[in-house]
């Protein structure tokens, strides 16, 4: 007596729930490998700034002076806001 239609709650309805539920974690777990990617590379450039923010302003004039280190605060600075969005 059966129709072949599969009732409601069936096992092809559950199975495209855990595909769809499997397809999320796989994407949230990309998003945080691209977030710890993205946060370490921004923050390499900008190492010789981390922790000097109590210098004189002489100092931030003479380091940005250098086009290398405008590049460098430039492309950590960019590498830090990609990572923020792959954060949301």
């Amino acid at each position: 007596m059966s129709s072949g239609v599969a009732p409601v709650g069936s096992g092809a309805e559950a199975q495209t729930k855990a595909s769809r539920a499997r397809r999320r974690g796989r994407g949230r777990a990309w998003s945080g490998i691209g977030f710890a990617v993205l946060f370490f590379a921004g923050l390499l450039p900008l190492g010789d700034l981390l922790g000097s923010f109590g210098d004189s302003d002489a100092t931030f004039v003479a380091y940005f002076a250098k086009d290398s280190n405008e590049v460098g605060a430039l492309v950590g600075g960019v590498g830090l806001a990609l990572a923020g969005l792959a954060f949301l």
